[in-house]
């Protein structure tokens, strides 16, 4: 609540914070606030299942676009009026049909634009969505992301989008306590994290295997 009633007060900001932190919920209370204050917000993803959640969730507000970081790079190829050719190099062909939608001034216009999984985007993207929405803020654990992901650290993220405020969220209500444990010994963070759940024991079930 400290850190909600706080990001809104500033253009760039960074949220940060381990799993079950209250990212996204603290994302989607923003995205609900800003459009009560008659915003135009879009909401980055990139991932589709996280995508349908946040669309569910924010189903009853207007003012709110809620998209897959690539379902947008498709949106600016239609407005190029353009297709796919390479599906090699689809990825990369995609971020320059968005670049060049923007450089064309063929993409709408928003007020505010919010990320979530800020860790997995890549820096040429920042640079072009900055560029395109000044005011931006980003829900990011660099401790989360796949092995076959770009990884940005939670620091390059606040230096690419020049923010103004950074906060850290370490409060963790949503993983059960065994599970909460495991996670702290195998991810070690240069902060502390905390967990006021009880001990439920059968929360976690641990597999020796021979590899």
């Amino acid at each position: 609540k400290r850190v909600f009633e706080r990001v809104s007060t500033y253009d760039r900001t960074r949220v940060y914070g381990g799993p079950g932190t209250g990212k996204t919920v603290l994302a989607c209370s923003l995205a609900r606030k800003l459009n009560d204050e008659n915003k135009k917000v879009l909401f980055l993803v990139f991932n589709r299942r996280l995508e349908q959640k946040i669309k569910k969730e924010l189903d009853d507000v207007s003012g709110v676009t809620v998209k897959r970081f690539y379902a947008l790079c498709g949106e600016a190829a239609t407005r190029l009026n353009v297709q796919f050719r390479d599906e090699e190099n689809w990825y990369a062909e995609a971020v320059n049909h968005l670049s060049l939608a923007f450089q064309k001034k063929l993409l709408p216009n928003y007020d505010v634009l919010i990320i979530d999984e800020g860790q997995v985007f890549h820096s040429g993207w920042y640079l072009i969505l900055k560029s395109w929405i000044p005011k931006i803020h980003v829900f990011c654990d660099e401790t989360q992301a796949f092995s076959f992901e770009e990884k940005l650290s939670n620091s390059e993220i606040g230096e690419l989008i020049e923010e103004e405020q950074s906060f850290l969220l370490t409060v963790n209500m949503r993983s059960p306590k065994p599970v909460f444990d495991r996670i702290e010994a195998s991810i070690p963070t240069s902060y502390q994290q905390y967990s006021p759940r009880q001990l439920e024991h059968d929360t976690l079930e641990e597999k020796v295997t021979s590899d």
